[in-house]
């Protein structure tokens, strides 16, 4: 070391240009060239690559010491170390390699680094390895980890500026391509169900309230066609989703009952008040359909003069009339002119709209002509 002279030589393309080192180990920044538009073009060997290090800030003096010291680096190698490097008389080990390619102020790729400190190592016998300590490899993953947040922290301000932007070209290339997409998806989840299982359950998790607003936007705004949907893929897999209720209502039995008493111990009077009010319009409803359904008539005779012939079609506790509100439009209406056996201009469908059970009777047609005659009378 005491031996170095203080000058040293600087390849910048075809040109060469020179600095100098001063007795305390400062450089002359008048010595200094422009930089280049590429430094990493115009480094050839491992000692070059650790001059344009040292000179790559050019605002103010500084010895090697200082250097070291302003570049965190006091604990990865010693002065004399640096200097051996910058004259080409040491090269690395693969920690510290990896440690440069992140340090260093100018990009460089890994392999350039290797492929040097490879050559030096063959062209100069005399040179001798630099062994990273043990605090190397801690340092590493502090520059990673902070690397990466810097970019997370400019990708997000990048976004977050350029966000419309963005989204109207990610729709665009998805609208392009949206076939290839769905496909490539479903077949990364077919092939990673347990792995995307858990990250789709951990972000349900984690956006539980959003996604809850979400949906509940959604249904709003499209409840005729969440309905629709609904009804759609029930009717489809009607006998699937009717088995699989089946199944884990006996495997939780237990729980499911425990749960409903609960419940209704909890709003026990919402459900009386509920119930009440449910009792008295069935009971207008079935007041009213005295007067204007056939088929309610002939169902509450064939209680009272047929209870065989009626309790093959009900129970005991079953209230016809139920049935019939769903499908008769003159008692949905309140009129009896909608009745096509009370009215036969009324363009409703009898076998759409009245008793499927009652017509499967035998001579029901006729008795209900005859009882529609006699309501339309009243």
């Amino acid at each position: 070391m005491d031996d170095i002279k203080d000058i040293f030589t600087e390849h910048t393309g075809s040109q060469t240009e020179s600095f100098t080192f001063s007795e305390d180990g400062n450089y002359n920044l008048n010595h200094r060239p422009l930089a280049e538009s590429s430094i990493t073009g115009c480094i050839s060997t491992l000692s070059e690559l650790f001059t344009e290090w040292y000179l790559f800030d050019s605002s103010h003096e500084k010895n090697i010491l200082q250097f070291l010291a302003e570049e965190g680096l006091t604990d990865v190698f010693t002065e004399s170390e640096f200097m051996d490097l910058i004259c080409g008389g040491a090269y690395l080990d693969d920690t510290l390699i990896q440690f440069i390619t992140l340090k260093i102020p100018f990009p460089i790729k890994t392999k350039k680094i290797q492929k040097l400190n490879r050559d030096l190592s063959v062209q100069n016998e005399k040179a001798y390895l630099v062994k990273s300590k043990t605090t190397t490899i801690e340092k590493i993953h502090e520059i990673t980890k902070e690397k990466k947040a810097k970019k997370a922290k400019r990708d997000a301000e990048y976004h977050k500026k350029n966000r419309e932007r963005i989204l109207k070209r990610q729709h665009e290339y998805y609208l392009a391509n949206r076939e290839h997409i769905l496909e490539k998806n479903k077949q990364w989840v077919l092939s990673h169900q347990e792995q995307y299982q858990k990250y789709y359950a951990q972000w349900c998790t984690e956006n539980a309230e959003h996604l809850k607003e979400y949906h509940k936007k959604y249904r709003t705004e499209n409840a005729v066609a969440v309905s629709e949907r609904k009804k759609k893929c029930y009717n489809a897999k009607k006998e699937q989703y009717q088995s699989r209720n089946k199944a884990n209502y006996e495997a939780n039995k237990e729980k499911y009952l425990a749960h409903q008493k609960q419940h209704y111990e909890a709003n026990k009077e919402k459900y009386l008040a509920h119930q009440k009010q449910y009792y008295e319009e069935m009971k207008q409803k079935a007041e009213s359909a005295k007067n204007m359904c056939a088929a309610y008539v002939f169902l509450l005779n064939l209680r009272k003069t047929d209870k065989e012939q009626y309790f093959k079609m009900y129970t005991e506790q079953a209230n016809p009339l139920t049935g019939m509100l769903k499908t008769c439009v003159a008692l949905q209406n309140n009129d009896i002119n909608l009745c096509p056996f009370c009215n036969s201009k009324s363009n409703q469908n009898a076998e759409q709209c009245c008793n499927q059970k009652v017509l499967s009777i035998d001579n029901a047609t006729t008795m209900l002509k005859i009882l529609a005659n006699i309501l339309n009378q009243r």
